[in-house]
């Protein structure tokens, strides 16, 4: 448990400070495209589309990590029933 409370602790600081850093990278992207804001707002959207892929393959991996673990779990029970009879 104490693992899983160090993990949560982990990705709360990531999100802490991804949360601190994106409004500045924004606001660099568009300080740097003053004269051109449409090139600015499309490498805007081109960075929110970066952390969405991101996000969407972390998820994808927490998905499959999760189902093996759920495989596991159930081949560890059969193979711990078949020990003990």
């Amino acid at each position: 448990m104490e693992r899983l409370g160090f993990g949560v602790g982990v990705v709360n600081s990531f999100q802490n400070i991804a949360l601190a850093v994106a409004p500045l990278v924004v606001g660099v992207i568009l300080d740097k495209n003053l004269d051109d804001q449409a090139e600015g707002f499309s490498q805007i959207s081109l960075l929110m589309g970066f952390i969405s892929l991101a996000m969407l393959a972390i998820l994808t991996v927490w998905s499959v990590q999760i189902s093996l673990r759920h495989e596991y779990s159930s081949y560890a029970k059969k193979a711990q029933s078949l020990i003990s009879h």
